[in-house]
């Protein structure tokens, strides 16, 4: 990312988040977080263990 990028700079992380945060255990089969995904529209899912976030998966690295 440039530091000196003046559109960067001015955008906020919540001006383009998403609200809908989807959320899976690790235990859960890639099959079932790909189908997940799908069912849902988002583009990742937060993977939890223990309740505890441990990670991100994507759509991209599903397929």
């Amino acid at each position: 990312m440039n530091s000196f990028d003046p559109i960067q700079q001015k955008t906020w992380v919540k001006q383009i988040m998403s609200n809908s945060v989807v959320s899976v255990d690790s235990s859960v089969t890639v099959t079932n977080v790909a189908k997940m995904i799908k069912d849902t529209g988002v583009g990742a899912v937060v993977v939890l263990e223990n309740n505890f976030p441990v990670g991100i998966s994507r759509i991209g690295i599903l397929q």
